[in-house]
């Protein structure tokens, strides 16, 4: 669109300064909108993923014809059939940031673990509400299961061009589900049924709404490290490669790890931890806040040196969120994290690939199909991680649908469509499989830390 824009300028009677400045005005814009919706590096390093970039609706699919589009920086929706814009990829237990733009009249929603084409929110998802007053269950509320008692702090009570969005803080784990709102006090959910997995929707019912800064992070995923030593891998097949545990030299450093505990433990819950305890966040720990309090427990990474080779888990994981830090310690050099191996066999598996080179210094042009690409299948959208910096890859593997996300932006939505086969290298494997680690060449020098796993229950139909 904007190179559309652009053309059409040029070719204007327009004088060529005017011109500059309308280009440069419509260049700061959207880089406006993008970063409004971009994730902080200490949000990415804690596990964070982006599901919409400001830009483009990818990882998201309509369910109706509704006109579904990027505004200003979010995804907005006015008119059409009534339906859904659902993510591609499920997601099990999570916290949720949203924030939803309004207006009296106005009757949308978020939906929660839902599937592509929910029947009862009282049943088959939790419907988070965007609605007047007058709903029975209005703004803040979970349809059908418990009705907010806030409504006064929505600030679509407010009509107007410039009424703020509400801001939403979400948790969803197991049988609970807690909503804050603005800041409010957290509306709790237990529910007797719980549901599992599913899709996140966003809904066109009546009236223009929109969503912007909607990023999740996965809860309740378990190490596949001990950071001791290397039980629960097998390195039968380590080959030319060196894999070992070593001491970080961050060790001393204070930086968000999973399962470290701070040193003021005994302070009262706080931020996130007070959506699950009931207590109202501070804006400084909201979802998403950096942690930055001193990390008393040591720290170890697993270096892997030359190869070829491989280290696999002994553990099968089929439908899953993995989650990694990972550093490259060299110029473009190539590794990768396979999943659903055949067990036991040589680099047998889907491989989510590490190389961190682009084409002319161009991030849009990976080498070698580009970090958080699926090798062989689809190529990473843009390189966003570098050599000789942590990053954070997520994947996210259900069924046939394959997504990954680096350092909390999302770079490969692919859903595999060739005939079943035991060995992904040949075709569609849904059945569990291992994890392995790849040394790739004798150059390979890189070091992982945080890798940790979440095998996700049930079914969305």
């Amino acid at each position: 669109m904007l190179a559309y824009i652009y053309t059409i300028l040029w070719r204007s009677s327009m004088q060529p300064l005017a011109v500059v400045f309308i280009l440069l005005a419509l260049h700061a814009a959207t880089a406006t909108a993008a970063e409004t919706n971009m994730l902080t590096p200490e949000q990415a390093a804690e596990g964070w993923i982006s599901l919409f970039d400001g830009e483009t609706l990818f990882g998201w699919q309509p369910t109706s014809k509704a006109n579904w589009r990027v505004e200003r920086g979010a995804i907005a929706v006015s008119e059409g059939e009534e339906g859904f814009l659902m993510t591609t990829s499920q997601f099990a237990d999570y916290e949720l940031h949203v924030e939803v733009q309004g207006f009296l009249g106005t009757n949308s929603g978020v939906f929660l673990h839902a599937p592509l084409a929910p029947k009862d929110p009282a049943k088959d998802c939790y419907e988070l509400n965007i609605a007047p007053a007058s709903n029975p269950f209005p703004t803040g509320s979970l349809v059908g299961r418990v009705k907010s008692a806030q409504m006064a702090l929505s600030n679509t009570i407010n009509a107007g061009s410039d009424v703020p969005a509400d801001s939403f803080d979400v948790r969803v784990e197991q049988e609970a589900v807690t909503v804050v709102m603005n800041g409010g006090k957290p509306l709790k959910y237990l529910d007797q049924m719980p549901l599992r997995r599913g899709h996140i929707g966003l809904q066109f019912r009546a009236g223009p709404v929109s969503f912007r800064n909607i990023r999740l992070k996965p809860l309740n995923l378990q190490p596949l490290l001990n950071g001791k030593d290397l039980a629960g891998w097998n390195a039968d097949e380590k080959r030319a490669s060196k894999f070992e545990i070593v001491p970080s030299p961050e060790a001393s450093g204070s930086f968000p790890l999973e399962g470290r505990e701070p040193e003021d433990s005994n302070d009262a819950p706080r931020g996130r931890d007070a959506l699950a305890t009931g207590g109202a966040p501070s804006p400084r720990d909201s979802p998403g806040a950096k942690e930055s309090r001193p990390l008393s427990a040591p720290l170890t990474e697993l270096k892997v040196t030359g190869g070829s080779g491989q280290l696999e888990s002994e553990a099968s994981f089929g439908d899953f969120t993995l989650q990694f830090d990972c550093r490259v310690d060299g110029d473009g050099l190539n590794s990768g994290v396979f999943f659903r191996c055949i067990p036991r066999e040589y680099m047998q598996g889907y491989e989510c690939q590490i190389h961190n080179g682009m084409k002319e210094g161009d991030p849009t042009q990976p080498t070698d199909f580009g970090t958080g690409a699926i090798y062989r299948r689809i190529p990473a959208r843009r390189i966003v991680a570098q050599d000789h910096e942590w990053f954070t890859t997520t994947v996210n593997a259900v069924g046939a649908h394959i997504a990954v996300w680096v350092n909390g932006r999302q770079v490969t939505d692919w859903t595999d469509p060739r005939p079943a086969n035991e060995n992904p290298r040949a075709g569609l494997r849904i059945a569990p499989g291992t994890i392995a680690l790849q040394g790739h060449d004798p150059t390979t020098n890189l070091r992982f830390r945080n890798i940790k796993i979440r095998e996700l229950p049930g079914t969305a139909k």
